[in-house]
């Protein structure tokens, strides 16, 4: 019994972290979905460019650091909070919602 008292304990407890921590993301969601669809484009045109692989490599990354110039974030900010959705997939598919409607926009 104390068994079962303690994994529900710890289920309740996981489940409340998963939820607090979204608060303590260093990116906001809807800023976190510009800079998703941002990256996206800059992928999207990089590839219609016909040049080397390292050379559109050189030219993703300069567009990636843009990016995180223009919104004031790192890429270590920006990678713990993608990591951060992707362990959590309801969050993810609100924020990939998010990313579709910008897209939507720019049609």
């Amino acid at each position: 019994m104390k068994r079962v008292i303690f994994v529900a304990f710890v289920v309740l407890f996981a489940s409340c972290s998963k939820e607090s921590s979204q608060a303590d993301l260093p990116i906001k969601q809807d800023t976190m979905a510009v800079i998703v669809y941002q990256m996206q484009k800059a992928k999207a045109i990089v590839a219609t460019v016909k040049d080397t692989t390292a050379s559109q490599a050189n030219r993703l990354s300069a567009f990636r650091q843009d990016i995180f110039q223009e919104h004031n974030v790192s890429e270590k900010s920006f990678d713990s909070c993608w990591t951060y959705y992707l362990s959590n997939p309801a969050q993810m598919d609100t924020l990939l919602n998010k990313v579709s409607k910008l897209v939507a926009k720019d049609l």
